[in-house]
């Protein structure tokens, strides 16, 4: 925990607010959040929510950098498809990804495969 005056990397009202938002959606059944634990530390986890109509859309894929190449987020990511299927009512599961970035790989891996491309444009603001 930060301690006085201490920077603690984050807007922790916004955190909050984000969280409090997520809890309602997962409570209203919309879908969940996993994770896989050593003991009780957290090394991979993810969120699977409805879009629309047979359509879901995993959230924040993150594994620990410790804990990288042991075949987690792999297998995370095929028990929550099939959670998405069978408890969402999915037949479609979107997986968005950097295709330079290793994460592709493991969706790749587990059958995901690249369907279509998002392109993202930003400009900086004037000084």
């Amino acid at each position: 925990m930060a301690q006085a005056g201490e920077e603690i990397g984050y807007d922790l009202p916004f955190v909050t607010a984000k969280t409090r938002a997520e809890r309602r959606l997962v409570e209203g059944g919309y879908g969940a959040w996993w994770g896989a634990f050593e003991g009780d530390r957290l090394l991979a986890s993810m969120g699977l929510f409805t879009a629309s109509e047979g359509l879901a859309r995993f959230q924040n894929v993150k594994t620990h950098p410790d804990a990288r190449g042991r075949g987690l987020a792999g297998t995370l990511v095929h028990r929550v498809s099939r959670y998405g299927f069978e408890e969402l009512g999915a037949h479609t599961l979107v997986m968005v990804a950097d295709p330079d970035y290793l994460a592709i790989r493991i969706y790749r891996s587990v059958g995901f495969a690249d369907t279509e491309r998002q392109l993202q444009a930003q400009r900086k603001p004037p000084a």
